[in-house]
């Protein structure tokens, strides 16, 4: 697993009993799943509702809101199977 993965579960995990959190998510960052639902994130492999896959540099990006999201997944820099009403909320968890 990378750092980055590791840190996103760690802040993910610090916030989550603040907020409701509808169904589950899988973020792959590199090849690194990380599953996400109501009781938290863990780094593991597991089927989710929505599933969002980009590099740890657009992801990088997109926290720092230097990338567009609608572009990015129109420019295939992310990319989003499942769906696709969660993808929008996820960025509250990491605020």
């Amino acid at each position: 697993m990378s750092a980055l993965t590791t840190k996103v579960a760690d802040r993910i995990n610090a916030n989550i009993h603040e907020r409701t959190l509808e169904g589950s998510y899988k973020l792959v960052l590199e090849g690194a799943p990380l599953f996400i639902d109501q009781s938290g994130a863990t780094l593991s492999d597991q089927d989710a509702d929505c599933t969002i896959r980009m590099s740890e540099e657009n992801f990088t990006k997109l926290v720092k809101g230097e990338l567009n999201p609608a572009m990015a997944v129109m420019t295939g820099k992310i990319k989003i199977s499942g769906d696709l009403k969660l993808a929008t909320k996820l960025s509250s968890l990491l605020s």
